[in-house]
């Protein structure tokens, strides 16, 4: 079990990495695009990729369902199986990707001229952009099917490896236009150039990895049945998804104003991102969990259902706390004082809905991984029409701070939900000992995220409420380490935490 959770740790912690500094590297180059492509030109690349999010959905979820299906037929070890899910994963999610390319090239035309209101100057430009994004679309859906199949083997390192390096480019290739003077075609160009050679580096590596497949070349039309059945759902929770995030940001636009979408978008791309360390960890777990499944081992598939629920949720306590503390001063650094007045408590409100959002990953991962991937989607279609009725009103009503509410809600309800359904299934999945110390957790969570709302409410300069913070936190963390973690776990963090000290002593002698 240990070697387990080494490898868990391990490849949760190359997600962390791989996820992580495309975010920063972003955050340094998106200034240099928006003047080297000019406002308009950003504006068009942003939809582009919005408009190519979109047709992901023509990888029918397969990515996911590869990811599935072959950690099953690997813990079964059926070679023949498993050759048979990446033959059809792959020429299913290619072929989609040509029915997308006709798709988009076709509409490219009607998105430039009739959708979208783009300057005259760009207007040859954006439709190229989008023919090429067109033309590219095999090669990028395919890539997800070969991902999810290097995951089932847990090679998380080699996923980012590719990832890593690719995500960078993309945000740094924008920035030759204002470096080098690069239109924003010859932008979109390079961009697809690089995601071609990522597609033959995936494929490169999977037949490198499972060199059998190469000999069993065949499409199963059973096979077929079992994945598309999985990933259909996979695909209506894809779609569903990006309504519920993108609504409140088209009705702040039409009640409120235009200018009113960035305080309320800031802060919200600020904590949304945090929703990286209980994604790096569920990622990490999905193949085991699809493994276990498949064995019907529940002995495996509740520990790591419980450890997973445990981590999480004390990684987005700790996540929460802090920015309950220091919403304001992160605003005003960031942004300046004009964001920290207007969005501080937006981002407050919505650090309480990112931490159920975060736990909510836990069951979503696992009803998937389990092959009940109907049920989140299920559950999304409901949240669309009671929430966005909601969202309607409270933003028409309360402006901002009613779109930050209806937000956090859904988030809450969604996670209650989804617990609920999962713990419904699968009674065993936590034993009352597991309960009573998550529940003990949660308490710890919640004392310390009252505890820092009631320290803004004091009237005290803005050094001793940092000083007040620093306490509340470091208490949290005395807490959990004192009353949540176990001896075991408190020994391997020890032991790791020497361990990189040794090695740090070391690169410092050399």
């Amino acid at each position: 079990m240990e070697n387990n959770t080494n490898s868990n740790l391990k490849n949760s912690l190359w997600n962390l990495v791989g996820g992580g500094a495309p975010i920063i590297i972003g955050f340094l180059s998106i200034p240099f695009a928006i003047k080297g492509l000019g406002k308009d030109g950003f504006g068009i690349l942003t939809i582009a990729w919005i408009v190519l999010g979109y047709f992901g959905l023509f990888d029918l979820g397969f990515s996911q369902a590869t990811t599935k299906f072959s950690s099953e037929h690997l813990a079964n070890g059926d070679k023949k199986k498993f050759s048979s899910v990446f033959w059809v994963s792959f020429i299913t999610s290619f072929g989609m990707g040509l029915i997308g390319t006709i798709v988009l090239t076709s509409l490219s035309p009607i998105i430039v001229n009739k959708l979208l209101k783009i300057p005259a100057n760009l207007t040859d430009d954006a439709k190229l952009t989008f023919i090429i994004l067109g033309l590219a679309l095999p090669f990028i859906i395919s890539s997800t099917s070969l991902k999810g199949l290097i995951a089932a083997s847990h090679r998380f390192d080699v996923i980012n490896k590719i990832q890593m390096p690719s995500n960078i480019m993309t945000y740094i290739i924008p920035c030759l236009s204002y470096f080098i003077g690069y239109k924003l075609s010859t932008v979109i160009i390079l961009i697809v150039i690089m995601r071609i050679i990522i597609f033959l580096v995936y494929l490169y590596f999977c037949f490198s990895l499972y060199p059998f497949i190469k000999n069993d070349r065949r499409f199963d039309k059973v096979v077929f049945k079992s994945m598309i059945s999985f990933g259909g759902w996979i695909s209506t929770s894809n779609l569903l998804s990006p309504l519920l995030v993108y609504l409140d940001r088209f009705l702040i636009g039409s009640l409120v104003s235009i200018s009113s979408v960035a305080f309320y978008t800031a802060p919200y791309e600020l904590i949304i991102r945090t929703r990286l360390f209980p994604n790096s960890i569920m990622e990490t777990l999905f193949p085991r969990f699809s493994a276990a499944s498949a064995n019907n081992d529940l002995v495996t598939k509740s520990k790591l259902f419980s450890d997973s629920l445990k981590y999480v949720t004390l990684i987005m306590g700790l996540v929460t706390v802090f920015f309950l503390n220091y919403s304001s001063y992160i605003l005003n650094i960031w942004l300046g004082a004009e964001f920290s007045l207007t969005s501080t408590k937006l981002l407050e409100v919505l650090a309480v809905g990112v931490f159920f959002n975060g736990i909510a990953t836990v069951p979503f991962f696992y009803l998937q991984a389990t092959g009940k991937p109907d049920v989140p989607a299920k559950l999304h279609a409901i949240e669309l029409l009671i929430f966005g009725v909601m969202f309607y009103f409270l933003i028409k009503y309360f402006g901002l701070i009613g779109a930050a509410i209806t937000w956090s809600s859904r988030a809450f309800f969604d996670c209650i939900a989804l617990f609920y359904i999962t713990i419904k299934k699968e009674k065993t999945l936590l034993s009352r000992e597991k309960l009573n110390e998550y529940t003990l957790l949660i308490t710890i969570v919640v004392i310390f995220s009252v505890t820092a709302i009631l320290a803004q409410l004091l009237n005290i300069n803005i050094y001793f409420h940092i000083l007040v913070g620093a306490v509340i936190f470091m208490c949290m963390t005395f807490t959990l380490w004192k009353f949540v973690l176990d001896q075991e776990e408190k020994s391997f963090i020890k032991d790791k935490l020497n361990l990189f000290l040794v090695k740090l002593k070391l690169s410092e002698s050399r």
